[in-house]
């Protein structure tokens, strides 16, 4: 079965997408294409790395992928060393090894935490945390193979926080969505290990949600060009339109979201909270249902073409003037464009309610690691139920 895996963003969160990852490999379900943002482009990482070295089986998942949420996304883990850059609170600060040194210094009236206080109050700083832990965890887990055993492809989304501008029909607009895209093939042992240093990168970038992280510049290119990058989720969250473009042969695209997007999430409004919850809720979900309705809409059309358009005797389709403009109306370039486009099934993989607690619950609680434990076996749950139905 050929099909591509797109994992939406949700901080701590994204460790509901490695239950339902575990779930796919025990049916031997392995994906050709792997499309990330933000959280999802870790696991999209991981996920890439385990099916090229032909280790994309359970019991990995669980030793690797899932070890590092439960292990390696507390408060004390990505707090991490101090680089004295002064663009984080976290170096601003200069609290080498406990967070929770915070407060028992501001009890104790120590002047220099509260001249400190003063700058983090003047809002002289890019994020909470630097991205020192984060990357040591991406250079822990995505190292290069020494060869690839499978084909796969990964992109994985980004938001260029400076924007750059696109020519359209003769008409300029400014763009902050890009994709990064990698190609693997089996066999392949060329330049692996800078492959994998600019995949590391990239995912880092994507995975630098606004104030959390800060911006992460990468000069993608290689044409000493550096541009400034955050969170991907931000501009394209669930980017299955990609996954679909990247393999021709794709026929399903199974999207794991790490947030409802068939239900609502809350029914009333009633504090701040709630109303920033539900702006994240909307950012984060708000091209699914026009991206959704793109893809329905051109598997329609195929559906129409396909009884209209004109066929030789052995029921091959003619590349004929007629049929030409008959594509054209229906918005594909040509026959040929048409017969390169097939019809592709969207499945959703969702939590069956909303996960428990905002995104950063699995980091600050004190019951962090039940929380994450508790959105891993979600996803496992719903992985079995969604891929019993599909194949049922």
């Amino acid at each position: 079965m050929k099909c591509s895996i797109v994992m939406t963003g949700g901080v701590v969160k994204g460790a509901f997408q490695t239950g339902v990852l575990k779930s796919l490999a025990e049916r031997n379900i392995i994906p050709s294409v792997v499309v990330g943002a933000s959280a999802g482009a870790l696991n999209a990482g991981m996920t890439t790395k385990l099916i090229a070295e032909d280790n994309f089986k359970p019991e990995v998942i669980e030793d690797q992928m899932i070890k590092v949420w439960l292990y390696e996304t507390s408060l004390m883990n990505l707090w991490g060393e101090s680089t004295n850059k002064n663009n984080t609170i976290r170096d601003i600060l200069g609290i080498n090894t406990n967070p929770f040194m915070i407060i028992k210094k501001l009890s104790n009236f120590e002047i220099e935490i509260w001249e400190k206080l003063k700058k983090i109050l003047s809002l002289s700083f890019l994020s909470v945390f630097n991205n020192e832990s984060l990357m040591k965890v991406l250079n822990n887990y995505i190292k290069a193979p020494n060869e690839i055993l499978n084909d796969v492809k990964c992109a994985v989304s980004l938001t260029d926080l400076l924007g750059h501008t696109e020519i359209i029909n003769n008409q300029k607009i400014n763009n902050y969505s890009e994709y990064v895209t990698f190609e693997f093939k089996k066999g392949d042992n060329d330049k692996l290990r800078e492959k994998f240093k600019l995949l590391r990168e990239v995912i880092l970038a994507s995975a630098s949600f606004p104030g959390m992280f800060p911006p992460f510049e990468i000069d993608i290119k290689k044409d000493g060009n550096k541009r400034l990058y955050i969170d991907g989720g931000i501009t394209k969250n669930a980017p299955f339109g990609r996954a679909i473009k990247l393999d021709s042969e794709v026929e399903y695209v199974f999207l794991i979201s790490t947030t409802n997007i068939s239900k609502p999430v809350i029914n009333s409004i009633s504090t701040f909270t709630d109303l920033i919850s539900q702006l994240y809720e909307i950012i984060i979900t708000k091209d699914i249902a026009n991206d959704y309705r793109k893809v329905i809409q051109i598997n329609e059309k195929i559906n129409i073409l396909s009884n209209l358009l004109e066929k030789d005797k052995n029921n091959i389709i003619i590349d004929n003037k007629k049929n030409n403009d008959l594509c054209k109306l229906a918005g594909f370039k040509n026959v040929k464009d048409y017969l390169s486009k097939r019809i592709v099934k969207i499945i959703f993989i969702e939590p069956e309610k909303p996960l428990e607690g905002d995104p950063f619950a699995g980091i600050y609680r004190k019951d962090n690691r039940k929380i994450l434990e508790n959105y891993i076996n979600e996803g496992y749950k719903v992985g079995n139920k969604v891929l019993d139905n599909f194949f049922n």
